[in-house]
């Protein structure tokens, strides 16, 4: 090397010009093997890297809209609070790990959404809950609501209430 801290052509000891290529080659081959064999652990595990930054900028929008609306379930009886932090760790799962992280390691829904990517299961609490807000919702959509839409709550507590009842227990 020269003091510029640039290498000049006699560096090169044979005099072939490929000095540190075969090397830096190999170390290109290695890091793309390495990185094939991480996409394949990460399709096997049911997890697609989104590689688009508007893609993972849309996951990122729709995981706080989604954080925004648990946050809202939280204070409100009849929207629920689980299956939007649910969504939100997908989408964060897809555009910022560190987020999807945070909700999985909350200390009081964090296993809630572990419970549902393991198992697909939902606690006895959970399914009580779920229902009694379904049917809540129900029975203002029969009081309140004109009658086309006032069978709609019903309509939807009659589908999903055995829906999550049929899940496994967590």
């Amino acid at each position: 090397m020269s003091e510029s801290g640039q290498g000049s052509l006699t560096d090169d000891p044979d005099g072939s010009g490929d000095g540190d290529t075969s090397t830096s080659e190999a170390a290109r081959k290695a890091a793309r093997k390495a990185a094939r064999q991480r996409r394949a652990a990460e399709i096997a595990a049911g997890h697609m890297p989104v590689r688009s930054p508007l893609a993972r900028r849309l996951y990122l929008w729709a995981g706080w809209l989604n954080v925004g609306l648990a946050a809202i379930g939280a204070v409100l009886p009849v929207m629920p609070t689980v299956i939007f932090l649910i969504f939100a760790a997908a989408c964060f799962a897809n555009s910022n790990p560190r987020l999807e992280a945070k909700l999985l390691a909350h200390p009081l829904f964090g296993q809630h959404i572990i419970a549902w990517r393991e198992r697909r299961a939902i606690n006895r609490k959970g399914k009580w809950a779920s229902t009694l807000g379904m049917l809540t919702g129900a029975a203002f959509g029969l009081v309140f609501l004109p009658p086309p839409w006032m069978f709609a709550g019903s309509a939807i507590a009659a589908v999903f209430i055995p829906w999550v009842w049929s899940r496994p227990e967590a």
